[in-house]
């Protein structure tokens, strides 16, 4: 970043042990970080000059810099609860990051949520990325528009996860999108890989105002960054389904719990984008081809519920007849793999598919990848297949998850013909795969024992089917699905 010369630094370590032993500082911003800093806001906001100021003496040229920016810009409110907490020898959010060499830089720009969870962010990503944060609280859009310049710096930025909404609760519909527009061209002129997050919500009951204009806000949001290809971090939905265990009461903030919440998942989206070798996904490993990887719904509309549809070149066939069913009813994204329970990046690969959530309904099947003898060991289906719904459960809090059973294998050019040896496997995984949904009660959408009815619509080849049979999958993945958005949450 550009940085003050340190030479202005010196100066004022001198004023400021030339002063009084205790420095008062007024508050005159809002939005502390937690319910807890506000209580705690008259004991704090005073300090130990003289033990900052040798605080500060024993600081690189390079720290002495990124300080005073901090002296500049984190305002009468944040500024003493930094320096009491680095007198306290406590991180925060705004520390002075080195950075590792040959690990990619990350720049998070947003408010106090932003601020909430930085440390969480850090800490997932320690060894793997250098995370940086704007110097402030980045406030609303008219803010960035001027303090762009200073966050970015002129260092080279790999991923900036970067929000404004609350702040811009009261702004004009049509000035916060004009706003978005120039941000995300500004952002867009540093090549760095961008993701967007959504606002997390306001209370009804308390100063912030009704949440209505979050939800206005968001979706405006979503539709700037779907016409510029940004991907979507949606913290709004994250937190949502856990919002009285993990908001303070009447405060807009989180606690500690929410923070970590709200980290681990922009730790995530941070992790997906930087895996990515181009701005288009498919999150697949080059070897596996075409036709394989992530694909998010088109048309999306942050309205509706998601879902996410995960198999292999059986769902491929089904895809199209449940997206078209489901119109108007949810968005679908799909993951398309050639993979098995036993394949080495599958859980890598997955964290990374999963951070595009969240995700109302996940309608995921493994099968016909994993039948060849060796490719899973024997005795480890079950515990594999344990481990992937484990998975989907911890990095998709609140899904409803489907287990689809897979569907039967035929002879060669004899498609209503089971093939005795191989079906056999397919027949031992898919008993095998509900006993392990009924134990950790997954539903299952029993596809093999459909498409026995409909052998004839094959299509000759021992696996795949004819249109007609991939309209009968579809209809009922799409029917079972429907079933699920239409329940009660657990």
């Amino acid at each position: 970043m550009n940085f003050p010369a340190a030479s202005h630094v010196a100066a004022g370590i001198f004023l400021l042990l030339a002063s009084t032993c205790v420095a008062a500082v007024s508050p005159t911003t809002t939005e502390p970080a937690s319910a807890t800093e506000l209580a705690a806001k008259k004991s704090s906001k005073e300090y130990d000059t003289i033990a900052d100021a040798r605080r500060m003496a024993a600081m690189t040229p390079a720290e002495l810099m990124w300080e005073n920016v901090l002296e500049t810009n984190l305002g009468s409110f944040y500024l003493p609860f930094y320096k009491a907490d680095k007198l306290a020898g406590r991180p925060t959010a705004w520390d002075y990051v080195a950075d590792q060499p040959g690990l990619p830089r990350v720049l998070l720009l947003g408010d106090s949520i932003s601020r909430g969870y930085t440390l969480n962010v850090r800490a997932a990503l320690a060894g793997k990325a250098n995370i940086h944060r704007a110097p402030e609280n980045c406030g609303p859009t008219a803010n960035a528009l001027k303090k762009l310049p200073l966050w970015l710096g002129d260092g080279k930025w790999d991923v900036i996860h970067f929000n404004f909404g609350i702040h811009d609760r009261e702004t004009p519909i049509a000035d916060y999108e004009q706003r978005l527009e120039t941000i995300v061209a500004r952002l867009q002129a540093t090549g760095a890989r961008l993701i967007w997050a959504s606002s997390t919500p306001l209370p009804e009951q308390s100063q912030y105002g009704p949440n209505a204009a979050i939800i206005q806000r968001n979706e405006v949001a979503v539709r700037v960054m779907a016409k510029h290809g940004i991907p979507v971090d949606d913290l709004y939905q994250l937190i949502v389904p856990r919002l009285a265990d993990l908001q303070n009461t009447n405060d807009v903030h989180f606690k500690n719990q929410g923070y970590a919440v709200l980290g681990k998942q922009v730790a995530s989206s941070i992790t997906a984008s930087l895996s990515k070798t181009n701005s288009i996904w498919p999150l697949a490993p080059v070897k596996w081809g075409k036709n394989w990887g992530f694909e998010k719904a088109k048309d999306f509309d942050p309205k509706l519920p998601r879902v996410l549809l995960i198999g292999d070149s059986i769902c491929i066939g089904y895809r199209p007849v449940v997206t078209q069913i489901l119109a108007g009813k949810a968005n679908v994204d799909v993951w398309l793999n050639p993979m098995h329970q036993a394949s080495p990046e599958l859980h890598e690969i997955l964290a990374q598919v999963l951070a595009q959530g969240p995700y109302e309904v996940i309608h995921f099947n493994m099968g016909l990848h994993g039948w060849i003898k060796g490719r899973i060991p024997d005795g480890q289906f079950a515990p594999l297949t344990r481990k992937l719904v484990t998975h989907l459960r911890e990095d998709s809090p609140g899904a409803k998850l489907i287990w689809a059973s897979t569907t039967p294998i035929t002879l060669k050019g004899r498609p209503t013909k089971l093939d005795a040896t191989n079906n056999a496997v397919i027949l031992s995984h898919n008993q095998m795969a509900a006993e392990v949904m009924a134990g950790m009660k997954v539903p299952v959408d029993d596809l093999y024992g459909l498409m026995t009815k409909h052998l004839a619509l094959g299509k000759g080849d021992t696996a795949h089917w004819q249109a007609a049979g991939y309209q009968v999958l579809g209809q009922q993945v799409a029917a079972v699905i429907e079933e699920h958005l239409k329940a009660k949450p657990d």
